[in-house]
């Protein structure tokens, strides 16, 4: 099912980069957060795929979601 919303999710991401209403860093960054959520297996490392992303990204919505992702990812062991 995880699975399923990760593909949808990031098909309407790839849809709305194709179409320039979003940066493609944003969108990859919105993509790795979308893998991050719905992983079945976090492991905190994994959170450095995302975080440059976000350093790079214009979306403050983006670094917000990588710093409460890397909290996530640092109390989870």
């Amino acid at each position: 099912m995880l699975q399923i919303a990760f593909a949808i999710c990031v098909a309407w991401l790839v849809l709305r980069v194709w179409e320039g209403e979003l940066d493609w860093i944003t969108g990859a960054g919105w993509a790795t957060a979308a893998l991050l959520v719905t992983a079945s297996l976090l492991l905190p490392w994994y959170v450095g795929w995302f975080v440059p992303f976000a350093a790079l990204s214009t979306d403050r919505r983006l670094t917000a979601t990588a710093v409460v992702l890397t909290g996530v990812g640092l109390t989870t062991l």
